[in-house]
């Protein structure tokens, strides 16, 4: 009698390949996860600037425009680099990402409403990798127009105003 205490090389090909395929639908499924991941850390950077926005309102009596907070004018800004210029103040704005953050881009506009010069609105905008429920209902700003926020990736924008 034989004895067979072994593997054959037809079995081992066959297991090897199944574990090949069963990996690479894990890996295909957990990419989806990772791009979700990405996007509710970019919705909470932009909640955060949010916050620090408001806390800047409540210093200075304007939202971050062109003028800085010492000066009392109040202007108007359309870059994420000029908010986080104006924000150095602020306790925590250091943790503010950079306009372009691991492939997602970071927007800012403030602008004074008509007919009031002192009355003032911002928009804050974030595009996301997947398209999610945030995004889709998120508001249409009407002070300050952005078209990112309106345009054709506007279900993947998130885009928050005061």
């Amino acid at each position: 009698m034989r004895d067979n205490r072994g593997f054959t090389l037809i079995e081992m090909l066959i297991v090897i390949a199944i574990i090949s395929v069963l990996s690479g639908i894990v890996l295909v499924g957990v990419s989806g996860f990772q791009a979700g991941a990405r996007d509710t850390q970019r919705a909470a950077s932009l909640r955060f600037a949010q916050n620090l926005v408001e806390l800047y309102y409540s210093q200075c009596g304007r939202y971050p425009g062109g003028a800085k907070c010492v000066d009392g004018q109040i202007g108007a800004s359309s870059g994420w680099e000029d908010l986080k210029e104006a924000l150095k103040t602020i306790p925590g704005s250091e943790k503010l990402p950079d306009a372009d953050d691991n492939g997602a881009t970071f927007y800012y506009k403030s602008c004074k409403i008509s007919p009031s010069p002192t009355v003032q609105d911002y928009v804050l905008a974030v595009v996301l990798e997947k398209g999610n429920a945030a995004a889709a209902n998120d508001i249409v700003p009407t002070g300050c127009e952005m078209t990112v926020c309106s345009g054709a990736n506007a279900n993947k924008t998130l885009c928050l105003e005061p």
